[in-house]
């Protein structure tokens, strides 16, 4: 939500597995046009909630209940 046209953003996975990917992706003129119809990454951060193992673990089927 903070980039121009011509930038370049680095987008790279994290989490529980034992992998993780990377993309570079190249913005275009156009992102003006589309930018306004998501979410800012702000807000979506001031609204993450985070969780505690044993409700992680169920969401990954580790606990079956």
């Amino acid at each position: 939500d903070k980039c121009e046209g011509g930038e370049l953003i680095l987008l790279v996975s994290f989490g529980s597995g034992a992998g993780s990917d990377a993309f570079v992706i190249e913005v275009n003129d156009s992102v003006v046009d589309v930018k306004a119809r998501a979410p800012l990454v702000e807000q979506l951060m001031n609204e993450k909630q985070y969780v505690d193992y044993v409700t992680y673990a169920k969401y990954r089927d580790k606990i079956k209940m």
